[in-house]
Formats: structure tokens, sequence, C-alpha cells
């Protein structure tokens, strides 16, 4: 019984000290802002990708299309999804 609750305890931690972190999210759009990162981040977690190389490798990328001539409806985000990138890409993303 004591292993169990171990478990659950270790599980809800991850929620708990999110929750914690975001007590800056005072307003609407801080709130939205933490959600959005969030959803990232447990996203790469939960498709095994490191979420440090995976948010390194996005930002990165994000700040090459944004100061190009491409518009934003024009790309193809798919291509960013976690589940679409190799561990090498990752890498390479954190090399560059």
């Amino acid at each position: 019984m004591r292993n169990f609750a171990f478990f659950q305890e270790r599980e809800i931690k991850t929620f708990v000290i999110s929750r914690k972190n975001s007590l800056f999210a005072s307003t609407e759009r801080g709130a939205l802002a933490w959600t959005k990162l969030m959803t990232v981040m447990q996203t790469a977690i939960l498709n095994k990708c490191n979420p440090t190389l995976y948010l390194k490798f996005l930002l990165d990328k994000i700040t090459v299309i944004m100061n190009s001539e491409a518009k934003a409806k024009d790309i193809d985000w798919s291509q960013f999804r976690p589940w679409n990138l190799t561990p090498e890409q990752l890498e390479q993303a954190w090399d560059d």
C-alpha cells in the first residue's frame, strides 16, 4: 500500500510544482501563455523528447521563420511536432 501512495504522490508532484510556478499568471493573458507553454512541454515529454532540446529546437525554427519572408499560414507546422522529429534533429539544434 505504501508503494502505491508514493507512486500517486510522485505522479501529482508535476502538477503541484506547475501550479506553484504559474503564480505569475495573474492575468488572463499570462494564464493563457503559461497553458500554451505547458502544453508544448508535456507533449514533448509524452512523446519521449527531451523537453529542453525540443523547446530550443522550436524557438530556433520559429525565429528563422519569423525573420524570413515566409508567411505563417504558408508554413507546414506539422513538421515541428515532437512525434515527427528524430533525436538527431533535436541534438543538432542544440549544437547550432
